[in-house]
């Protein structure tokens, strides 16, 4: 019942025009309160092939402001994330499980950094190495040779040591790994250059080549989104010729696994313990398949239903959708009976 009311939630919003960045945003972290304070600290990390083979970390970047948190005595402040900023480097949280470990699959190599992470980044460029290792694994469309992923992990543990870290407070960062070539979604262009508004985006400004900058292309980043949502839903079962569950067309079909989902999180047995056993089960043979078009509608209307819902506590929203998905199926009987008048 839920899994069809969120996907009749998506195709109504789909069915209106949305352009690139609006679908980019909605579908992934950007916008969350959640999200904000990665956007403190943002590492982007150049990586050319040609002409000559070049890797550049930036310093870190801020994408916000500060602001007096009020009151005279006060010397707090907070921070404002300026999430249009990262338009062109889309992220996303964790849902459960262990927050620093891959978790999902991501459209392009842009990971989220915890504390415990990223206080051990600055000396020690093997477990950056390891970070990303296990996370280019999971990524769309993106890869790095072994040297190339040394010098990327020595560069930015290089500019984190840089950085003024205090060890009383928790950090978080974001790192973004813009590989420039014909296959990715980044170019290198003249700073200030006339561009596409509707579709491209600059991202910064070049730290490998003075005067240039690193703009991207919003509809290639949306459809390794897709991509990335897809083998997400595969990831869980597939069938390669089937019938959708939801609307009837044949075609090849992926579960309803979806981290959009805040029903299904990954350390959340029910209503399917079985997932929580070691042995592999295909979801999609369980439950039935969703095809492209009706997870692609999935994803945005459980977006769009974590959007109302960000304010109230997770186990909250557990609770009340189990109760109203049981009274619905006419699983819950009135019990007690009604006073006499």
């Amino acid at each position: 019942m839920l899994v069809d009311s969120l996907i009749r939630l998506g195709k109504v919003l789909m069915s209106f025009p949305h352009s690139p960045r609006a679908i980019v945003k909605e579908i992934s972290a950007l916008g969350d309160p959640l999200a904000g304070d990665f956007l403190q600290r943002i590492y982007i990390v150049e990586v050319y092939r040609n002409p000559e083979p070049k890797i550049v970390c930036s310093p870190t970047i801020c994408w916000g402001d500060f602001e007096d948190a009020g009151g005279k005595k006060s010397k707090k402040s907070i921070f404002r994330p300026d999430f249009e900023r990262a338009i062109g480097t889309p992220f996303f949280l964790p849902q459960g499980g262990n927050r620093r470990q891959p978790q999902g699959y991501y459209p392009v190599p842009v990971y989220i950094v915890y504390d415990e992470d990223f206080k051990e980044f600055s000396e020690n460029p093997e477990k950056v190495v390891r970070f990303l290792k296990g996370r280019f694994a999971r990524t769309e469309g993106a890869a790095l040779t072994g040297d190339e992923l040394m010098v990327c992990a020595e560069s930015i543990s290089r500019s984190i040591r840089e950085t003024n870290i205090s060890e009383k407070r928790n950090l978080k960062a974001l790192i973004a790994i813009c590989i420039i070539d014909e296959d990715s979604p980044y170019r290198l262009k003249p700073s200030g250059v006339k561009i596409d508004e509707r579709i491209e985006f600059k991202v910064t400004e070049s730290f490998a080549y003075p005067g240039m900058a690193v703009y991207t292309d919003l509809t290639k980043i949306l459809d390794r989104l897709w991509k990335a949502k897809l083998t997400e839903g595969a990831e869980a079962g597939k069938i390669d010729n089937g019938i959708c569950v939801t609307c009837g067309k044949i075609d090849k079909l992926v579960s309803i696994y979806n981290k959009s989902w805040p029903l299904f999180l990954p350390t959340w047995s029910c209503p399917l313990p079985q997932l929580s056993a070691k042995k592999k089960l295909n979801l999609a043979e369980k439950t039935g398949g969703l095809c492209e078009d009706c997870y692609k509608a999935l994803t945005y209307g459980a977006s769009a239903f974590r959007s109302m819902e960000k304010d109230i506590p997770g186990w909250l929203t557990k609770g009340y959708s189990l109760l109203l998905t049981a009274l619905v199926e006419g699983k819950i009987k009135k019990r007690g009976t009604r006073r006499s008048k």
